[in-house]
């Protein structure tokens, strides 16, 4: 699994990046195969119903909810997202001992996801984005991520390049908009679709299988 060299840091953490040699990770059975190699119960795996938008939820065991991004301070809750191009991203207060997991696909990047999350960890658990460390996951990247003119014209023009759409710089933009430091954002630049052979891609195969990132406060 790919593991974040910034997150890897801090021992009261769990945090992961999935990959095709792990297999296909579901919303319906994911929970389960992410808990039994996290060594905990299936209902600890906290995971939402995705739906490509701008959305913070509160994460808690229990019923399942919509939105794209989960935050928690609570122990022994795994935040995971699932993705397969769109661009994950783990986050960690080590001052305030908050977590957090987003999945941004282009509409998601475009209404601001992650620059609402860091709002939404602000507002409710008074975090200082400057303590946020960042991790940007495996997604697909600027040199595939081929659009045509209704995507593209939701994003600003530093974002585009021959047709193509930079959404790893759209959020690091975000986060560093938010408050986040520079030397607190790791970016994997890792493309799911050139690297086939360790990460699902639907832009590659049109198969709609996904990998999943996640983190947990131990």
């Amino acid at each position: 699994m790919f593991k974040f060299d910034n997150l890897g840091k801090y021992p009261e953490i769990a945090h992961f990046v999935t990959n095709r040699e792990f297999g296909e990770v579901t919303l319906e059975g994911g929970q389960e195969k992410l808990a039994k190699e996290q060594n905990i119960e299936a209902k600890q795996v906290v995971v939402i119903q995705q739906v490509h938008g701008n959305g913070v939820i509160e994460a808690k065991i229990g019923n399942l909810q919509e939105g794209d991004a989960l935050v928690t301070n609570k122990t022994g809750l795994c935040l995971a997202v699932r993705v397969a191009d769109c661009v994950p991203m783990l986050l960690f207060d080590p001052t305030k001992k908050i977590v957090g997991a987003i999945h941004a696909g282009w509409r998601g990047s475009a209404k601001q996801i992650a620059f609402n999350t860091l709002k939404y960890m602000q507002n409710r658990h008074m975090v200082n984005p400057g303590d946020v460390i960042v991790g940007i996951g495996p997604s697909i990247g600027p040199c595939c991520f081929e659009v045509k003119e209704d995507v593209a014209s939701q994003f600003e023009d530093k974002y585009k390049t021959a047709g193509t759409i930079d959404l790893w710089k759209a959020n690091y933009d975000q986060l560093l908009m938010g408050g986040v430091k520079k030397k607190n954002i790791e970016v994997a630049n890792i493309c799911t679709k050139c690297n086939l052979d360790k990460y699902f891609s639907y832009r590659a195969t049109g198969d709609a299988s996904s990998f999943a990132c996640g983190i947990m406060l131990l």
